[in-house]
């Protein structure tokens, strides 16, 4: 099965640990075709990595990243 997040959805999920949208996020990569942009993910990368984030322990961002 193919499957596209919406970037509030991967947002909510690296912010989240124990979030619905993360569980949802490591049971696709684990099981299905996780389709994704370039731009998805450039736009998800700057958003993580804002100032308003920075006080917020994001959910192993690289590790995240590395998966979408």
């Amino acid at each position: 099965m193919k499957i596209v997040f919406d970037n509030n959805v991967l947002i909510s999920a690296a912010l989240l640990k124990d979030s619905i949208p993360f569980k949802a996020f490591e049971k696709a990569v684990k099981n299905h075709n996780v389709l994704r942009s370039k731009n998805t993910f450039l736009e998800l990368n700057t958003i993580l990595f804002k100032s308003k984030f920075e006080n917020i322990s994001i959910v192993i961002p690289s590790y995240f990243l590395e998966k979408f």
